[in-house]
């Protein structure tokens, strides 16, 4: 079973990575953290892929997003 990530341990997450980045104890530093979003929205589709047993259809409706949207953001991860 799949559980899904509190919020706290996605701060934690994003904490880390700045941390492994070398940037966490500059102030006014200004990371590129934009390589996460793919990395999170294929976790969220194949969470709700697993969740909907596989149903694309509706997995798509609960995120708001076409069918054909979802197949493209899973699909980008296994080229």
């Amino acid at each position: 079973m799949t559980t899904l990530m509190t919020r706290d341990e996605v701060i934690r997450c994003v904490k880390q990575e700045l941390e492994l980045t070398g940037i966490a104890d500059k102030k006014h530093a200004k990371p590129d953290l934009s390589y996460l979003m793919p990395e999170l929205r294929f976790a969220l589709v194949e969470t709700l892929l697993l969740h909907t047993r596989g149903n694309q259809a509706h997995a798509a409706r609960m995120l708001g997003i076409s069918r054909c949207t979802l197949r493209k953001i899973y699909n980008q991860r296994h080229k």
